[in-house]
């Protein structure tokens, strides 16, 4: 369905008891995009790790996202520290540009 162009993106979720689940997914295309912690409830919570497989050229034609909703600007800020990724000029809806994470830097921010 991919390499017809009738679907953009599909998404799985694995179980993440063990390792070869993940391996059956990565080995047809799908790449990780995260877990999903305490996703479903089987005889106790178990994580799942969420892949998705897109077609040729689909992420070349997103729109950039310009603004987010204000509480999800710390959300996205972090995902960019923590993953080495930038959303530069992305800012809340209705607000002035958003500052580069770290909002404060310095001893006196109150961070510890």
């Amino acid at each position: 369905m991919l390499d017809t162009g009738r679907l953009d993106s599909v998404y799985a979720t694995v179980r993440t008891v063990s390792a070869g689940p993940q391996r059956v997914v990565a080995r047809n295309g799908f790449r990780p995009l995260g877990i999903l912690p305490n996703a479903v409830d089987l005889s106790t919570r178990e994580s799942l790790a969420l892949y998705a497989r897109h077609s040729t050229g689909v992420l070349d034609r997103r729109i950039p996202v310009t603004e987010v909703p204000a509480p999800l600007l710390p959300l996205l800020r972090t995902a960019e520290s923590a993953l080495g990724i930038g959303y530069p000029g992305v800012r809340a809806a209705g607000l002035a540009p958003a500052p580069a994470w770290p909002l404060r830097t310095g001893p006196s921010n109150g961070w510890r």
